[in-house]
């Protein structure tokens, strides 16, 4: 099942790309077809996925990507942690080290995937898709509490804490969240708030410092 939601979900290609070697939606679907049928493996080696991390999303498509047997493409920027790296490197994706920080690893594989016609980029700064596949966190988690018989409603609010990032994985969660429980409310982004004010901080000057 995650192989099936790192390709759907993740892993964006053209679904009329993919219907003219398999088609998902035919008898006998399986996670173990998505991954072995030889005709969508041989359709796949010839295609490229890149995306720019500082690690958790890298690590999910270029895993995803690496076991379906396309060629993957990871930029990390300069805080991605070692062994996320090292990992990635075991199961054969390239991945490129970058001195500068998230930004600059985006860039820099965005344009790479640009240059490349059977290259696609996941972008998690304006990607549809990966935002919805995000939202689909909100599903498996009402599934989990409703296992454990916990009641969510207004008496008794659903608190969830989440990294902010560029604001992709908390967005889509957000969404999710309000189709899954009828209402979703985000609280604080100190970390968008951060990042806003040092976007339009103004330099000082004759302050002496």
């Amino acid at each position: 099942a995650h192989l099936a939601k790192a390709f759907f979900g993740g892993l964006e290609v053209r679904e009329s790309e993919l219907q003219s070697v398999f088609d998902p939606r035919g008898a006998g679907f399986s996670s173990a077809a998505l991954a072995e049928d030889p005709k969508l493996r041989a359709h796949l080696a010839e295609r490229e996925i890149v995306v720019g991390s500082t690690g958790n999303l890298g690590l999910s498509v270029g895993l995803g990507a690496a076991a379906l047997g396309m060629r993957a493409v990871v930029h990390m920027s300069t805080d991605a942690k070692a062994w996320k790296k090292s990992l990635l490197r075991s199961r054969g994706v390239v991945v490129v080290e970058h001195a500068g920080l998230y930004d600059e690893a985006v860039a820099a594989g965005r344009a790479e995937s640009a240059s490349n016609p059977a290259s696609h980029f996941v972008d998690d700064e304006s990607s549809r898709v990966l935002f919805l596949g995000y939202s689909a966190a909100a599903f498996e988690l009402r599934a989990q509490l409703a296992e454990l018989n916990v009641e969510v409603s207004p008496e008794r609010p659903l608190v969830v804490h989440i990294p902010c990032g560029v604001g992709g994985a908390p967005g889509g969660l957000c969404w999710g969240m309000h189709l899954a429980f009828g209402a979703a409310q985000p609280v604080r982004v100190l970390c968008g708030a951060g990042r806003r004010a040092v976007r339009h901080a103004r330099p000082l000057h004759g302050q002496g410092r």
